[in-house]
């Protein structure tokens, strides 16, 4: 059994983030009368936006960037909504707030397939420029947790391995 519990205002002399506690206790020890000693382990405070192992850090981003080049239509085909990426970029501080306002202003001249492309673009030109974008934009597609987002997310990481 396991469970996470966070404590707030606790400091490690690495760094003054977030700690996780893993506090395990076996079967065992709760039926044992005699009480057994809890050593907690810290572990370093991880994201609850995860990207699964298959993407070793750091990411190559020439790699990343034909990957991308490549699954631009999916992302088009997968379902994900203008308005939840641009949200999502604003929030991994992939575009700015003026970007994410262009691409969703219903009112613009463009259409939401061209404010849709100039998002892709901005995507695949950010993951030139920096790998771990290629990391945040799989984390989207597993926060809009589709069946077409998952397969495209897949897809994703099995053509960086072949690339790699």
């Amino acid at each position: 059994m396991s469970h996470s519990l966070s404590i707030d205002g606790v400091q490690t002399s690495s760094d003054a983030s977030t700690v996780q506690w893993n506090i395990e206790v076996s079967k065992n020890d709760l039926l044992s009368t005699t009480p057994s000693p809890i050593v907690p382990s810290v572990v370093a405070a991880t994201s609850t936006e995860r990207v699964r192992p298959e993407i070793i850090a750091p990411v190559i981003p020439e790699v990343a960037y034909r990957v991308m080049s490549e699954c631009i239509s999916g992302f088009k085909h997968c379902g994900i909504g203008l308005h939840f990426l641009a949200e999502k970029l604003l929030e991994k501080k992939i575009i700015n707030n003026r970007q994410k306002k262009t691409a969703t202003d219903e009112r613009s001249r463009c259409t939401t397939d061209e404010r849709m492309d100039q998002l892709l673009d901005i995507i695949k030109d950010s993951v030139q420029q920096e790998g771990k974008v290629f990391e945040y934009i799989l984390e989207i597609l597993k926060d809009e947790d589709t069946i077409l987002a998952n397969k495209l997310y897949d897809y994703m990481i099995s053509k960086y391995e072949q690339y790699k």
